[in-house]
């Protein structure tokens, strides 16, 4: 799966490089960026679920460009190459306080369908799936001290995106929902299942 999803990135990026002369009237290109309020569901699992432990979101930033293929008036095919930091906070309470930061960098590849709602109007819906590359993962306690965790982190990750916008005049502002599909584990127990999922909050800028 992760050479699929390598192949898929690939074919993907030289897209966003070389689109054809001839589509220059229905292609367009951006940037966006912003903050994302990662967690990983299923993430207490990986100690027993304990009542005295809780999963914290984390704040996070997210960057890349994407591509708007127009297909007609009302609707685009829009597909995206963002660097993505992902993970959550495993904080237990009770006679000792401790706590675990899992910081997940990820190349994601969301490929979108784009509906406007209206000729003259700037809103816009997005759907469709994710697939997310797993740069570096490491774990931190409170001391600060980090843990290399990438070789139990598996290379890919499928995930869905649904989100909404306003096309200002070629300033986007965007909110987008991401869950993951897949385990993040590698070699988790059958019954542990841990996903990122994510809320992201962009600005962007089409040319």
């Amino acid at each position: 799966m992760a050479k699929t999803s390598r192949t898929l990135a690939a074919f993907v990026m030289l897209t966003l490089l070389f689109s054809a002369p001839s589509l220059a009237q229905t292609v367009q290109g951006g940037i966006k960026g912003g903050m994302s309020f990662s967690t990983l569901d299923g993430l207490g699992e990986v100690i027993g679920d304990l009542p005295q432990v809780n999963t914290e979101s984390r704040i996070n930033w997210v960057a890349g460009v994407f591509v708007k293929v127009n297909l007609g008036n009302f609707f685009a095919f829009q597909p995206e190459v963002l660097y993505v930091r992902k993970g959550a906070k495993l904080a237990a309470t009770g006679l000792f306080t401790e706590s675990i930061t899992y910081n997940l960098n990820y190349i994601d590849i969301p490929l979108l369908a784009r509906v406007q709602m209206s000729r003259g109007s700037g809103l816009y819906f997005l759907a469709g799936p994710s697939i997310g590359l797993n740069v570096t993962a490491n774990a931190e306690n409170e001391a600060g001290d980090t843990e290399d965790v990438k070789d139990g982190i598996n290379t890919s990750d499928m995930g869905l995106v649904i989100g909404a916008g306003f096309d200002l005049a070629h300033i986007l502002l965007e909110g987008r929902y991401t869950q993951g599909l897949s385990n993040i584990f590698k070699d988790a127990p059958a019954e542990v299942s841990v996903k990122n999922r994510a809320i992201s909050l962009l600005f962007g800028i089409r040319f």
